[in-house]
This record gives C-alpha cells, structure tokens and sequence, in this order.
C-alpha cells in the first residue's frame, strides 16, 4: 500500500508536458492543477446479499476553458471502496452464511469530464464524463472504468473558489471476486482562480 502512495504522491509531483504557449514557440511547461478535492463516498449496492458502506477518495485535477461555461477536466483520484457480502459454504442442506468484506483501492490515472458552469457571482454546475483506472485489494490488481455524473456549486472567496460537488460513479470492475459496482461521492475542494 505505501508503493501505491508513493507512485501516486510521485506522479502528482512530476508530470510534465509539453505545449504550445506562443505560434511557432514550443517551451516545456508544468501542468498546473487547479482543484483540489476531498471526498466521501457510499457503495451503493443492487444485492440482498451484499451492502455498501462509507469510503474516502480525493482527486486533483486541471480544466481548460472553451468558453465561460464549459470546461474540460481531467486529473488523478484515488478512492477507498468498502463492500461487505454475505458468502455462503457448503451444499443446500448444510451451509454456512458468513460476512465478507472487501475492500477495495483504486486509482484512476484518467478521470475525464467536460463541465457545463452558470451563474455570475456562485457558479453552479453539471459535469458528465468517464474514468479509467486500476483497483487494488487484498489479493487482487484489476481495472476500473465507467461513466461518472455530477452537479455542484463553486464559491468565490479570496484567490480562491470553494468547490462543493457530488456525483455518481457507475462502474465495471475487473478483478477477482467482484463485478459491478457503484458508488455515489461528496467532495468538498479548493479550486485557484
């Protein structure tokens, strides 16, 4: 688990790029990220078997500006996912119920979404987009993606925006022992003007 903070801590610190900053000039730049933001997450579980409960995440990310309202956004997140499944032993006569639980790390390298923004003083908004990422458990690697959903509100302050956001992950996870899950998050950040 300390690797995974590492390679995540280390990624943050030094992506680096290159970009067009004038015509015909081509100089190395550092992707700034420009929202920081903590979460709170719920699994949601379709299961009688199975029940979600409360994890933790936080992301950073960049945006690009089309316009004044729309945005493109895209960064890194990390997410703590825990799922409790009721798992039964033996044959129909003579099993035995016990509770399982799972829990479940991922990190998506490529959340992506575009971010329509109104309002003049508060902005509220609507995002929608993907993610595509890795999971890691006790035992297990696998992949994570799907689509993500989202509204929330950012707040101006002194240099800065407070961001206030929930949204909606559905997703398909491919690892040993897990299928498809969903989970539903608040996020409270910080946002550079």
């Amino acid at each position: 688990m300390r690797l995974i903070v590492c390679c995540f801590i280390n990624i943050l610190l030094s992506v680096t790029v290159s970009g067009q900053i004038e015509e015909n000039v081509t100089q190395p730049f550092r992707i700034t990220f420009d929202e920081y933001v903590i979460y709170a997450n719920h699994t949601i579980s379709y299961s009688p078997r199975s029940k979600g409960h409360l994890g933790c995440g936080a992301g950073v990310y960049h945006s690009s500006f089309f316009s004044n309202q729309w945005h493109y956004m895209y960064g890194v997140e990390y997410n703590y996912i825990f799922l409790e499944d009721t798992v039964r032993e033996g044959n129909v006569s003579s099993s035995k119920e016990y509770n399982e639980k799972f829990r479940i790390h991922t990190i998506s390298f490529l959340p992506m979404s575009f971010r329509f923004s109104v309002g003049k003083n508060v902005k509220y908004f609507l995002e929608s987009g993907q993610y595509f990422g890795f999971s890691f458990s006790k035992d297990n690697i696998g992949l994570n993606c799907g689509p993500s959903f989202g509204m929330g509100m950012r707040i101006p302050m002194k240099g800065v925006e407070w961001v206030i956001k929930a949204d909606y992950k559905a997703g398909l996870q491919i690892i040993s022992g897990y299928g498809f899950y969903q989970y539903c998050r608040f996020g409270i950040g910080i946002r550079k003007r």
